[in-house]
């Protein structure tokens, strides 16, 4: 049971509720055997379009260089990426996808959408909507 202190405060509820979320993540993404983090990483460069220095990926995922480089050396493993240095500074490394990571990248929304789609049927399109600008709004504010 919870207590009411708990229960009341919103950042208890916000990462009680990221938790519950990353579960159902992990659950959507099985059957493609990519963890929420990978998936994330793999939207990021799809979306780019080009290579990204693993920095910028760091800074986007936020979380610390060696778990960013962790999570890169497996999906590297993986072949869904390639690592390379840049041309313009030995000093950076670029992350790019290979053709085998942008076909993960480009079926994995497909699933999560409809995993979610089903797990969220009791909230209406104008309530996610909602949900999806406060929540933009806190993450503005704390950043």
């Amino acid at each position: 049971m919870i207590p009411e202190l708990l229960g009341n405060s919103l950042g208890f509820n916000v990462h009680r509720t990221a938790l519950l979320f990353r579960r159902e993540l992990v659950r959507a993404l099985a059957g493609l055997e990519l963890s929420p983090e990978q998936w994330q990483l793999l939207a990021i460069l799809d979306h780019a379009g080009k290579p990204l220095p693993q920095v910028e990926l760091v800074r986007e995922l936020l979380r610390d260089k060696p778990t960013v480089s962790r999570i890169l050396q497996r999906m590297e493993r993986r072949g869904w990426i390639a690592k390379r240095g840049s041309p313009a500074d030995a000093r950076v490394t670029l992350v790019a996808l290979t053709p085998s990571g942008r076909r993960v990248a480009r079926e994995a929304p497909g699933r999560i959408q409809a995993h979610f789609d089903r797990k969220l049927a009791f909230l209406s399109e104008p309530d996610l909507a909602a949900a999806i600008a406060l929540l933009k709004r806190l993450q503005k504010g704390l950043e």
